[in-house]
Parts: structure tokens; C-alpha cells; sequence
């Protein structure tokens, strides 16, 4: 499309844009709205930020990531925050 040609030509706006115009076949309505807004943990960044605290060498990026799944599960409490 036009509007993202030139400055504004972006892999992750086209990705994006490929992505809201997904529908689920099941329920009709927008991919996006379907898909659940929780990440799931399988514990191997919180080993790995463990493993990296026990022998002083700085993971920060893993473990923000790690603590930005810790907040991702707790559906409720975001949903209660967003109201405040």
C-alpha cells in the first residue's frame, strides 16, 4: 500500500497490517480479539535469570522478559488496574 512506501516503509507495519486483517473462521470476529492476552511460562527465562543472578553476569533483558510474563498472567488485576 501507499502509506507504506519510502520513510515509512516497515516490515513490522506491513506484518501488522497482515495481522488485523485476519479473521478466526470459527467466530467471525478479528484475529486479535480471539487470541488471549496472557503468555503462558514454561520456566526456562526464569532459570536462565536465576542461573545469571547466581553467577554475576547481567541478563536484563531476559529477565524484564520474565517479569513481563509474570505481569501478563495476572488477567484480573490488569483489568482492574486499567479502570483506576
Amino acid at each position: 500500500t501507499e502509506w507504506n512506501k519510502g520513510e515509512l516503509d516497515s516490515y513490522l507495519i506491513e506484518i501488522t497490517r497482515d495481522i488485523f486483517a485476519k479473521y478466526d473462521p470459527e467466530t467471525g470476529k478479528p484475529m486479535v480479539d480471539v487470541i488471549l492476552d496472557s503468555a503462558g511460562q514454561k520456566g526456562t527465562g526464569k532459570w536462565t535469570s536465576q542461573s545469571s543472578l547466581d553467577l554475576g553476569v547481567p541478563l536484563s533483558i531476559i529477565t524484564e522478559s520474565v517479569f513481563t510474563r509474570f505481569l501478563s498472567a495476572m488477567k484480573e488485576e490488569r483489568v482492574a488496574a486499567s479502570k483506576v
